[in-house]
Order: C-alpha cells, then sequence, then structure tokens
C-alpha cells in the first residue's frame, strides 16, 4: 500500500498539459459615480470601458465559436461593480424569453447572461448571477462541493431589446460578496452566455468540459484599488397572520411579527441573525409510507437554513431539518399515559427561538462559519376524561445546537476543513469533532480526499464513543476516470442528534471508472458511461453484508433529448442486519438483479416529457418475486408566461418480506405486495419578473397487503407462522395543495399569500383502486390553512442617507 501511494502521488504532481490555456485578464476602470440601471448601456462610464469580447464555445463544442457575438463591459466604484453587455443574435424575434420565478431560470426556456466571480481567486468559493432576456434574476453560491441556488442576494438588474439582440445591465453591491481585506486586489472571473435555442453556452475565458467544476479556471479581474465598501448592516423585519381550520374545529388565528438581521462586520465576515422565526408558509413536505428500519429525510425548505450555508453543508454533519424538528419523545407520550387519559395536544414540531450564522473567509483562505440555534421546551397535552384534569408532559427539554467550521483553502483548488457539531440538553449532550480534506495537483487531474469524525454521546451515568473513516483516492478529470474509496464506520458512531446516518457499523468498499466522451459524434453530443464495484461488511463482528456491481450510461443526442439506463446485479443473498430492529440480528435477502431506463424530450421545446422504467428481480433458492413501476413527467409550456406540469409514479412490489412485530419471544416478518402511487399537478402564472402564482397539488397513496407471515430464525432465514392472527395490511394516503402568490414589490422585499390544505389517512382496509383512495382521502378529516406574510428590507446606509441632515443644520 505504501509503494502504490507513492507512486500515485509521483504521478499525480508531475503529470501537466501543453494545451491548458491561459486564464483572460482585465483592469476595469475605477468610477466615482454609479450609472442608471435600465438595461441601456448610454452613459459616459460605458462609453469609457473597453470591450471584453471572443467568447468561446463552453458547450456542446468545447472550443468552438459561438454563434453570435458577446460584448461586455465593467467597471467598479466604492459601492458596487457595474456589469454591461451587447449579447448580438441575427434573429431577435427568435430569443427565449419564457418568465420564471426567481432562481429557476436554468430551467426555464429562455436565454441566459452571467458573471461569476471568485473573489479570493481561490477556485473553491465563487458566486454567480444569472439575468435571463425576460428579465429574471438567479444568484447561485458555490463550493468545491456544493451549489447553493437558495442563496438570494440583494442587487440591481435590467434587460433592453434591441434591433440586434438583447442587452443586459447589472449593479452588484460589495454586501452581496464575501472579498479579502486588501488594498489592491485580484478577482477570478468569468462571463457566461446562454443561447437556449442552441443549447449553447459560451464564455468569456476558456473552461474545459473536462474539469470536474466548472469553475476552477476563471479570468482575472485584476487591479481592484482602494475599494471602501460602505456598512453591511441590513434589517428584513416581517409581520404574518395565519388562520387555520380543521375539520372538527373552529377556525383559529394567529399573529406574529419577527426580525432578520444581516450584519457585516467587514468585507469579509456576516452575521446572519433571525429571531421568532414563523415557517409556516414553507412548501408541504413529500410525505411517504415508510416501512424501513430507517429514518426518512426530508429536503430543506426554510429560507434561514437554505441560505448561505456552504460552510456548514461541509462534511454533511449537519442535518438542518434536526432544528425545530419533531420532539425527541413525540411517539411515547401513549406510555406515559396513566389510566382514563387521552392525549389532548402534541405539537409535531418544535418552536424556535431564534438561530445565528456568522461567516466569512479572511485573505488568506481561513472560512470560519459558527452556527448556534435554540429551540423552546415543547409538552403534549393530556386529559383525564373522569375528572377533566389536564397536565403535560415535556416531550423535548430546551435544546441548544450549535456548529463551528474552519475551512482553509489551498493550492490547486484544495482545501481542509475541521469541524464539529454540539447539541445539549437536559442531562444528555452529543459532540462530533471531524476534518476532512481535498488535495489535487497542479492540472486538477488526480486528488485524494479524506474524511475522519469522532462522534461522543453523554448521558447522566454513561457515555458512548464512535468514530468514521473515509478515504477516496482516483483521476478525477479526462476522459478517462477512475477512484477506489473505502468507508468505515464504528458500531457506536453516531451523528444523528445534529446529522443525519442512516446506519452504522459498516465497512464500504467501492472501485469506480468512468468513461466521459464530450466530443460529439454520429448519435450524440455527449455520453458518460461508468462502472462500479461495491463490497459491504459489518464492521462488528466483521461480516458479509453484500456484494454489488452497477453499470450505468447518459447520452445527450444531437437534438438535445436525453437517454440513459442502469442495471445492477446482487450476485449473493444480502446479509441484512437492520431490518430484524436489533443490533446485529441477521435477515437474509435474495440476490438482486435491476435494470432502468429514462428517456428524455428535449426540455426547450414547448411540450417536454421524460419516461422511466425499472423492474428488479429477486432471486434464490428459498424466494423469488418481482417489483417494477414507472415515472411519466409531461410538461408543457403554454407560453411565455403560464406553464403546466405533471408527474405521476407507480412501483409495485409483489412478495416483498419485512419485519412486521416483535412479541416477548419472536420476531414477526411478513409477505406483501407492496403498492405506491403518486400524483403531482403543478402549475404556474407568472405576472411579471416581479410577481407570480405557483399552484402544486400531491396525492400519494401506499398500501401494503400481508397474505403471509413467518418467524425470523438465529440463522437470518423465516419458518412458516401461520399461526399469526393480527392484521398487519396498512393503507395510507397523503393529500396536500399549496397555493402561493409571491411579489417582490421592492429590492428583498417580499408579499406572500399562501393556502395550504391538508389531508392525511392511515388505516388497516386495503384499498388498491387509486379512485377508492382518492375517495377514502376527501372524506378524511383535513387542515386548511390561509396566510399573509409581509417582509420589508431595510439597508443601513439607505436609511442613512435620508435621514442625514445636510451640512450646516
Amino acid at each position: 500500500m505504501k509503494r502504490l501511494l507513492v507512486s500515485f502521488f509521483i504521478i499525480c504532481f508531475t503529470i501537466s498539459y501543453a494545451d491548458i490555456q491561459e486564464p483572460k485578464r482585465h483592469a476595469p476602470v475605477k468610477f466615482e459615480k454609479s450609472v442608471r440601471i435600465d438595461g441601456i448601456l448610454d452613459e459616459a462610464q460605458w462609453q469609457n470601458c473597453s470591450d471584453l469580447t471572443d467568447f468561446i464555445q463552453f458547450y456542446p463544442f468545447n472550443g468552438a465559436p459561438p454563434a453570435f457575438q458577446t460584448k461586455v463591459k465593467i467597471f467598479y466604484t466604492n459601492e458596487s461593480v457595474f456589469i454591461g453587455a451587447h449579447l448580438f443574435d441575427s434573429c431577435p424575434d427568435s430569443i427565449s424569453r419564457e418568465l420564471g420565478l426567481r432562481d429557476s431560470d436554468q430551467s426555464a426556456n429562455t436565454d441566459l447572461f452571467a458573471v461569476h466571480f471568485c473573489p479570493y481567486n481561490d477556485g473553491v468559493n465563487s458566486y454567480e448571477f444569472l439575468i435571463s432576456a425576460s428579465g429574471v434574476q438567479t444568484d447561485i453560491s458555490f463550493t468545491l462541493d456544493n451549489e447553493d441556488s437558495n442563496w438570494d442576494a440583494i442587487w440591481k438588474s435590467e434587460i433592453s431589446m434591441t434591433d440586434s439582440g438583447w442587452s443586459a445591465e447589472l449593479e452588484i453591491p460589495y454586501s452581496a460578496l464575501r472579498f479579502p481585506v486588501k488594498k489592491n486586489q485580484t478577482w477570478g472571473i468569468n462571463f457566461y452566455r446562454l443561447i437556449k435555442r442552441h443549447n449553447e453556452w459560451s464564455t468569456w475565458s476558456y473552461l474545459d468540459i473536462k474539469n470536474d467544476v466548472f469553475w476552477t479556471n476563471p479570468g482575472l479581474l485584476e487591479n481592484l484599488e482602494n475599494i471602501d465598501p460602505p456598512l453591511r448592516l441590513s434589517f428584513i423585519p416581517y409581520i404574518s397572520a395565519y388562520q387555520e381550520k380543521n375539520t372538527n374545529n373552529p377556525w383559529s388565528t394567529l399573529y406574529n411579527g419577527g426580525l432578520d438581521l444581516k450584519y457585516g462586520f467587514n468585507e469579509s465576515f456576516t452575521l446572519d441573525m433571525t429571531l421568532i422565526p414563523d415557517f409556516k408558509q414553507t412548501q408541504s413536505d413529500n410525505v411517504v409510507l415508510n416501512l424501513s428500519p430507517f429514518e426518512i429525510t426530508y429536503d430543506e425548505k426554510r429560507q434561514f437554513f437554505i441560505e448561505g450555508m456552504e460552510l456548514f453543508s461541509k462534511g454533511d454533519l449537519f442535518y438542518t431539518r434536526r432544528v425545530g424538528d419533531q420532539p425527541r419523545n413525540f411517539d411515547s407520550i401513549e406510555d406515559k399515559l396513566k389510566e382514563n387519559e387521552q392525549i389532548i395536544d402534541n405539537p409535531e414540531k418544535t418552536r424556535l427561538i431564534n438561530s445565528t450564522k456568522f461567516s466569512g473567509r479572511t485573505q488568506h483562505g481561513l472560512g470560519i462559519g459558527i452556527f448556534n440555534g435554540i429551540t423552546e421546551t415543547s409538552y403534549a397535552t393530556v386529559k383525564d376524561t373522569l375528572t377533566g384534569m389536564r397536565r403535560s408532559i415535556v416531550t423535548q427539554p430546551l435544546t441548544n445546537y450549535n456548529m463551528v467550521v474552519l475551512d482553509q483553502t489551498l493550492g490547486n483548488n484544495s482545501y481542509i476543513s475541521l469541524l464539529n457539531t454540539h447539541m445539549i440538553q437536559n442531562n444528555y449532550w452529543s459532540d462530533v469533532l471531524a476534518t476532512e480534506f481535498e488535495i489535487k495537483n497542479k492540472n486538477n487531474n488526480y486528488g485524494i480526499e479524506g474524511y475522519a469524525a469522532f462522534s461522543n454521546l453523554f448521558f447522566k451515568d454513561s457515555s458512548s464513543f464512535g468514530q468514521r473513516y473515509t478515504l477516496e483516492i482516483g483521476k478525477i478529470k479526462g476522459k478517462y476516470q477512475f477512484e477506489y474509496e473505502i468507508n468505515l464506520e464504528t458500531d457506536r458512531y453516531n451523528p444523528n442528534d445534529m446529522g443525519y446516518l442512516q446506519q452504522n457499523n459498516t465497512i464500504e468498499q467501492q472501485v469506480n471508472f468512468e468513461l466521459n466522451i464530450h466530443e460529439p459524434t454520429r448519435l450524440f453530443v455527449e455520453q458518460y458511461h461508468s462502472l462500479r464495484f461495491r463490497y459491504y461488511e459489518l464492521y462488528l463482528p466483521k461480516k458479509f453484508v453484500n456484494f454489488r456491481i452497477d453499470q450505468s450510461f447518459n447520452g445527450t443526442f444531437k437534438n438535445y433529448s436525453e437517454y440513459n439506463y442502469h442495471w445492477a446485479i446482487q450476485p449473493q443473498n444480502q446479509h441484512d442486519y437492520y431490518e430484524a430492529r436489533l443490533k446485529n440480528r441477521l435477515f437474509i435477502r435474495p440476490a438482486l438483479y435491476h435494470f432502468c431506463n429514462n428517456f428524455s424530450s428535449p426540455q426547450n421545446h414547448r411540450f417536454h416529457a421524460s419516461a422511466f422504467f425499472a423492474i428488479n428481480y429477486y432471486h434464490s433458492d428459498f424466494h423469488n418475486y418481482w417489483s417494477y413501476g414507472i415515472n411519466l413527467e409531461p410538461q408543457f409550456r403554454i407560453n411565455n408566461k403560464a406553464k403546466i406540469a405533471y408527474d405521476f409514479y407507480w412501483w409495485k412490489d409483489n412478495g416483498e418480506q419485512g419485519f412486521v412485530n416483535q412479541t416477548s419471544e419472536n420476531l414477526i416478518f411478513g409477505e406483501r405486495v407492496k403498492t405506491e402511487m403518486t400524483h403531482t399537478l403543478a402549475a404556474k402564472y407568472t405576472l411579471n419578473n416581479k410577481s407570480n402564482l405557483d399552484f402544486r397539488l400531491r396525492h400519494y397513496f401506499s398500501n401494503a397487503d400481508y397474505y403471509r407471515f413467518f418467524l425470523l430464525r438465529d440463522n437470518g432465514y423465516l419458518d412458516r407462522y401461520d399461526e399469526y392472527r393480527e392484521n398487519a395490511d396498512i393503507n395510507y394516503n397523503a393529500f396536500n395543495i399549496d397555493l402561493v402568490y409571491s411579489w417582490n414589490f421592492a429590492p428583498g422585499s417580499f408579499l406572500n399569500l399562501t393556502w395550504k390544505n391538508a389531508i392525511y389517512q392511515k388505516g388497516d382496509k386495503i384499498y388498491s383502486a387509486w379512485y377508492e383512495n382518492f375517495d377514502k382521502t376527501l372524506s378524511s378529516p383535513q387542515i386548511n390553512s390561509i396566510s399573509i406574510k409581509i417582509l420589508y428590507y431595510f439597508d443601513y446606509e439607505k436609511l442613512h442617507h435620508v435621514f442625514k441632515k445636510p451640512d450646516g443644520i
């Protein structure tokens, strides 16, 4: 192994390529006065700026000339950076201009112009600002392993249509960026253009499409001198009103108010705080029936926890839904009921009192992030049905969540990080300390990544310590790529008080091979092939779990439709040590043979659709069965303002075996037919680039129909058990409607009006047909809510200028 590693590093750090192109350079002019942002570049400042031209195709023909010419101008003041662009087009009437929601224009049918800043010029941390030909903004913050499109900065932009194409004008204030404290600075920068009808991306400074991260070799913006940015302080107070009606209760009303605060300590560090937040308008979760032994995770949709979280996403150690999630003892209240007592109220979420983020990066590339959140004590209320007396039971005490991140950027787009999460309650606290690194050679062709984490759980009278180690090494750029990875998690490693780990006590090894063809062929514009071998075993005791081979293909045809397939085999019976819900108790599953494929039509057509089909065959000498399913996603663009989409998913397991119940003496397993079906209808109507209406309806149903029961033997096999008489069948429905009107009435200021409808139904009577489930769902108790929320953005500097007394007064 030593010789292998030494040889690897010698190869990695001595290889060089003569065809690497030097990045372009530009020194912008500094002016005292700004310009009016109206999409028309007619001021004197623009006339005194030189043109940046000679764009080069990034995709589909990397390195070729673009279809049309692009000219960009840039200058800066003490407050902002200004960018103007002329985007020439021989057929202006053919420019794609679909209106969309903010931050959604990469998926909309529209031309785009973008500027990409890397203020530290480290190839690791950067910001992208995009403006569509319909005037809709998108902004994204990047790190090497994270792309945050939920990050929203306050900046200005306008577009103008011309006889020769269109023009764009952007003002990016320094408050939207993090940059070093230096008198003379050099930033990484690039400009992008998308011609949607050609699916053509072009860039000012050449980008090699073979790079695994596209922004790692930007152009250079040089000689930025004596930038004296204003104080970065802003307030976003909100007020909200919320009405809710349950089927069995009258309308109830709740009024709320709170504040978000942002304070820039300097050009590099920012403090974000939210006080008494209100998350009632967040989109409904895609709830599903969970028959597995593992927790289901859901996407984060709360703005405070998805914006500016790039440092806190390091190491995948912080699952933000833990903060303000379901109380720890929510499901155990029934066990604490006394005779004649019933549950009156049991809140499903803990209330977040406040949350704070402090983050930034020094001029030497050291990123520092501190997060802290506090949730108040959560109570369930129970009532004695005979006496009427009520009492409260604590479901989760006052809880503090904390995370600290130190992230040092290194040369060659590399980094090393130190991470710590800490959660504390009454007589219990947990702590996870971790480090990760990624080291690349000069040309970013080869790399090595490592991760180590140590979890400590401290109870009143005991503690528990666990570890995790990961190492990846391989060739990460070029036509041919390969990677070896090993991941080890001890049986006591547990980061789940603030993170998410599905299972511990495992050792996983995998070898990946990739063939990436970026040069167009007779059929394809680009194609990707991969082959992966994976081997799993328990850490303690060291026993076989699974062996799996995967092969996949992804290809884009010349008309920009896409096709991909994936097959996998697990040639040996899988040894499952988790399904039984008892530590290291074995359950043997059949070998697996899997195939799936997907076809997607060109996305720039008015009608776009994708179709997915998958089939699994499970085979062994003791049990054989099939599972299969489809997913259809048609969508139709009615015009540049309106779009409608439908998503249909159906899956069936014919003979799946799994855990049912545990008695004092036995583990009961069952054989079942499990069906899942989801209908999702989404529509959006965009009135203009500041106002839109968004509608989403989802009906999900799933049932598990048990027809045979077994006892789990010590050797992992099942014995038929016909004496089990309990009804284990489950029929579950979830129905949600989210209707949202949003109006961006001023920079950073919004009015949101939301109607939500939610129905959740669960029983032991199976309804096989969709219409039966739908009818049963609509006749079940439901929750309707209507809310209005107004947020207004106050910038301290603007307020200061408004209320500043004139000289001499």
